[in-house]
């Protein structure tokens, strides 16, 4: 999905807020940018895959914690994102 970038998101966000599930897993053109705008747009998100997304890291899991609705979450093959990020998150979910 190389026509999926940061832009994309932020329109998406601004457009829909009320978006349930989010998979932009394998686009190479997103980012935390993106991501962090998105998810404060849209805080009804329970379904969110960003698997394989190489530019996010922790800033968008730390984003991500602050959905109360969330899920269901992918985030496979991201190597930016440190297992201390991902605490926080099972931390928030519990």
């Amino acid at each position: 999905c190389s026509g999926i970038t940061d832009e994309a998101l932020l329109m998406l966000g601004a457009g829909c807020s009320k978006l349930e599930r989010l998979d932009v897993s394998k686009c190479k053109g997103i980012s935390d940018r993106g991501l962090c705008a998105l998810i404060g747009s849209c805080q009804n998100l329970q379904a969110v895959d960003v698997s394989w997304c190489q530019k996010i890291s922790d800033k968008s899991v730390y984003a991500l914690a602050s959905l109360t609705q969330l899920r269901s979450l992918n985030l496979s093959m991201c190597y930016r994102i440190r297992d201390a990020a991902v605490s926080t998150l099972l931390l928030r979910s519990n």
